[in-house]
């Protein structure tokens, strides 16, 4: 998935981590009209097996004005360090968090094969 680009098809998803496209798509949670960008739903997918990904804003202590968004990540009840890096957009930090979960729920899928 490239952070260049703010949305995520399924077509990039199945080229990245097939098990859980697969799984993905056979879920109440896959919605046919959204092909283009699937991040949202998949959030909501992932957060039915225990892999939580919430993004949140950062804010500037002397103003108060949002200036960016860091991913914050729970697995299995358990909070996991994703890398300790912010975002300035949303979608990016949804799309790094996304990245960092998928890896690991991928890996989990082969075991569980």
């Amino acid at each position: 998935m490239s952070s260049t680009d703010k949305t995520l098809n399924l077509d990039q998803l199945r080229e990245r981590f097939p098990r859980a496209a697969a799984r993905f798509r056979a879920s109440r949670s896959w919605r046919p009209n959204k092909e283009h960008d699937i991040a949202h739903e998949l959030v909501q997918f992932l957060h039915k097996e225990e892999f939580e990904v919430v993004c949140v804003s950062i804010d500037d202590r002397d103003t108060d004005e949002r200036i960016g968004f860091e991913p914050a990540v729970k697995i299995k009840g358990q909070n996991v360090d994703s890398g300790g890096r912010w975002f300035q957009d949303f979608d990016e930090a949804r799309l790094h968090a996304l990245d960092y979960v998928l890896d690991i729920f991928e890996e989990e899928q082969k075991i569980l094969a």
